[in-house]
């Protein structure tokens, strides 16, 4: 099992690059945090029959939006050929806090929660859920890795 899990320096604005752990006995423990070069937010990896893995996560930094990128290593994924699937520059309705709270912060948020899935044919859907114009609802995307 392998996942990758989104780190917070708390009391900040600052996402810590994503981490990932595997474990070899179903879950019951897990390996230490490995560095990798993400710097977002996601739910779940997918894994590619090639062995390579698929990350759908959530960029909150300069051109925010939804992206995917692809590591062959589990560690470095390849940002040069990363894909924005939702641009939230353009698209979402992104509010301004009312203080530096990380909750409040978080609350306006206009779009997140990648979901991902690999079916039978190698190609992926990728979900999440976006405010455009008022509406929040989730979107999917059909990807060929």
């Amino acid at each position: 099992m392998y996942t990758l899990l989104w780190t917070h320096q708390y009391g900040t604005p600052d996402d810590l690059p994503v981490h990932w752990v595997s474990s070899e006995d179903e879950g019951a423990t897990w390996s230490e945090p490995v560095c990798t070069n993400l710097r977002g937010q996601l739910c779940c990896p997918v894994a590619l029959a090639d062995g390579r893995v698929a990350a759908v996560y959530n960029y909150r930094h300069d051109l925010q939006g939804v992206r995917v990128a692809i590591s062959d290593d589990l560690t470095t994924f390849d940002l040069e050929n990363e894909i924005a699937i939702f641009d939230a520059e353009t698209e979402a309705t992104l509010g301004v806090p009312e203080n530096d709270n990380f909750l409040t912060q978080h609350m306006l948020i206009g779009f997140g929660k990648p979901g991902d899935i690999l079916l039978n044919d190698g190609t992926i859907i990728a979900s999440f859920f976006c405010t455009v114009a008022g509406v929040t609802h989730r979107r999917w995307v059909r990807l060929q890795a």
